[in-house]
């Protein structure tokens, strides 16, 4: 008895000291692969982009260019991605419900992961086996952290570190902060990126005003944007699943969303059309110097100097008259532009008649090659220079047959063939003579036109002039033309030079204005001379003899305009000019051929309609400032004062 006794004790004690070991077993294991959990959240958490730098990581965004308001897009640069980053309260709330309800109906409750859809993933992909790869199972939260944080790899170690990334965001940031990163960063298919570009791109409209159906289409893309953006059946399908969705979830109630599967949407993607192209074309060189090539994804947005009504009126009026201009005179392009003297800003720019066929900017030629001839439109500057130096527009001047020498030897005629005998110079230059011209630039000097020329703006047009010669009075020394409409603001401007310029400010992608030109105005010209050049140009009757009383140059006696006409030795028109300026707004055209063939009249019949229309247009509702008349001028001495010296007739 006492030895059955016995042993039963030692076999209970046996089976305790077996629990005891097999628990404490358990117990270590557990331990174990709780720190080996730990150490491996610790290693992949020190593999893994700080969450806390998020909102000031540079999210890859299309730069935008406007006109000078900022309420027109004219061109959003940057070929592979378009994307816009908005604040959530400027996404329409129905588009906000309907991503939560196609995507992740729990998002607002749990806590940045769905376990249950992690685990039915981890399940199903150990008993199919995928090689390495692992399925879905992801909330909003952890598809931005994929696909804005982590490669694209399907692995157990990047599922590890978007579980890691996931639960991190959601400690640190507000839900509706997320599904604002989440909606700004989503692919809607082709080059679209975040929910702005999107509606801007398939519906051209904000965000904020899509409608239901609207909203729940884009929605409804997603998962698969390509698909769903081939297969248009399927996207609708799609979309009512989508409504029947924020139904369940009371987002919406039943009517509403017949209301909105009623609603048939189309999803076309908006061409990536440049209004002002020749303008935006020359604005993107400047940022392109800036900021080099990566300014088309830097999110810029650049307002710009362009007066979107006046580009209209300036493309309506080559539309309409570069036709006729074509069927009467063979001239098969046109160009317009438009800038403030006051400021230097060009407020329109149409550099050629049809920017499909060509991308040359008539304005401004990148080589000297392309370079043009300005014919007669040079001349007020001749005359200005003439002025400084002290002779006057009474100053008589002999339109005869002149032979200026040279091999072969230079002997310019007037565009009629006629000469006037004594003509005084004010008369010669409205009235557009060739040879009186010349005769200036002589007295003038060719250095101290050249010279005059660079202080108001011609710097790249006179780098080089040697070669010109007297011809230069008339065209000869070809010139950019940007410089010599610009070159017309000193007069308005009465002396003061102000370059050309393309851009107001530029912001970065947070508002913050990172770039904005100063304004460098230099007086480079006496004001009286600026007078006088305006009071010769604007004067109706001074020019008549030539041009006729009601040509295509008189808008009024606040206007001043001249012509230029560049022809070929052999007496070929290629280029017809109106330079013409108010004292606030300057404007420039020109017509001809790309391939040089002769125009069949002068600028004053081909150039001159365009510069008269568009004027007339552009300033109907403006106030008609005159110019300020210049002094009289006494010099005592009878030819400059308009007498021939001899018998003191006045001329």
């Amino acid at each position: 008895m006492a030895l059955r006794k016995y042993y039963r004790v030692a076999i209970q004690s046996s089976k305790g000291r077996k629990l005891y070991f097999w628990l404490r077993w358990v117990g270590m294991a557990f331990f174990i692969s709780f720190l080996g959990l730990i150490g491996v959240f610790a290693y992949f958490a020190s593999q893994i982009p700080n969450p806390e730098e998020l909102e000031n990581r540079i999210i890859v965004e299309s730069t935008k260019i406007y006109d000078r308001t900022g309420d027109y897009l004219l061109y959003e640069a940057g070929k592979d991605i378009k994307r816009t980053s908005v604040k959530l309260e400027e996404i329409s709330p129905y588009l906000q419900k309907a991503t939560v309800a196609a995507e992740d109906d729990d998002f607002y409750t749990h806590p940045g992961i769905d376990i249950k859809g992690i685990a039915r993933a981890l399940i199903f992909d150990v008993l199919k086996g995928r090689n390495g790869e692992i399925q879905g199972g992801s909330t909003i939260t952890q598809q931005f952290v994929k696909n804005a944080l982590l490669t694209p790899e399907r692995t157990l170690s990047r599922k590890i570190k978007e579980i890691i990334l996931s639960l991190e965001i959601e400690r640190r940031y507000s839900k509706d902060k997320i599904l604002e990163f989440y909606l700004n960063y989503v692919s809607y298919g082709s080059i679209f990126y975040g929910v702005e570009a999107a509606s801007q791109n398939y519906f051209q409209k904000p965000v904020k005003e899509l409608t239901l159906a609207e909203a729940a289409t884009l929605a409804s893309i997603t998962r698969s944007p390509t698909y769903y953006l081939k297969h248009p059946k399927e996207r609708e399908e799609r979309k009512n699943w989508v409504l029947d969705r924020m139904v369940a979830l009371k987002f919406i109630d039943k009517e509403e969303a017949e209301t909105a599967k009623s609603e048939k949407i189309t999803l076309e993607i908006a061409p990536n059309q440049m209004a002002a192209p020749y303008f935006v074309q020359e604005v993107e060189k400047q940022l392109l110097e800036i900021y080099g090539d990566n300014y088309k994804r830097m999110g810029l947005r650049v307002f710009t100097t362009l007066n979107f009504n006046l580009q209209k009126i300036a493309e309506n009026t080559v539309s309409e008259w570069a036709p006729k201009i074509e069927k009467w005179y063979n001239a098969k392009n046109a160009a317009l532009v438009v800038i403030n003297p006051q400021t230097g800003e060009i407020l329109a720019m149409i550099g050629g008649r049809n920017f499909k066929e060509s991308q040359v900017n008539i304005w401004t030629p990148e080589k000297k090659e392309s370079f043009q001839s300005p014919g007669s439109s040079f001349k007020p500057i001749v005359y200005a220079t003439a002025f400084k130096k002290g002779y006057t527009p009474e100053t008589i001047i002999w339109d005869v047959k002149t032979n200026f020498g040279g091999n072969p030897n230079y002997i310019p005629r007037n565009y009629d063939g006629k000469y006037r005998g004594p003509v005084k110079m004010k008369d010669a230059l409205a009235q557009s003579l060739n040879i009186p011209a010349v005769k200036t630039l002589y007295l003038a000097g060719i250095d101290e036109v050249a010279n005059t020329a660079k202080s108001m703006g011609m710097i790249e047009s006179f780098k080089e002039y040697e070669d010109a010669g007297l011809s230069m009075a008339i065209g000869g020394k070809e010139v950019v033309p940007l410089e010599l409409a610009s070159a017309f603001g000193v007069f308005a401007t009465e002396g003061v030079r102000h370059l050309p310029s393309y851009i107001l400010k530029i912001e970065d992608r947070s508002g913050k204005t990172i770039f904005e030109p100063e304004p460098h105005p230099i007086k480079v010209l006496d004001s009286e001379i600026c007078r006088q050049i305006n009071y010769i140009l604007s004067d109706n009757k001074l020019r008549a003899p030539m041009f006729g009383s009601r040509s295509w140059l008189y808008l009024g006696p606040w206007a001043a305009a001249k012509t230029g006409t560049a022809a070929t030795p052999k007496g070929k028109i290629t280029d017809a000019w109106t330079i013409g300026y108010t004292t606030n707004l300057v404007t420039g055209v020109w017509v001809g051929n790309n391939d040089n063939k002769p125009l069949y009249s002068s600028a004053a019949n081909a150039a001159a309609p365009l510069w008269w229309h568009f004027m007339k247009e552009a300033t109907k509702n403006q106030p008609h400032q005159g110019f300020t008349l210049p002094k009289k001028i006494k010099t005592g001495k009878p030819i400059l004062d308009g007498y021939l010296p001899n018998n003191k007739i006045k001329i």
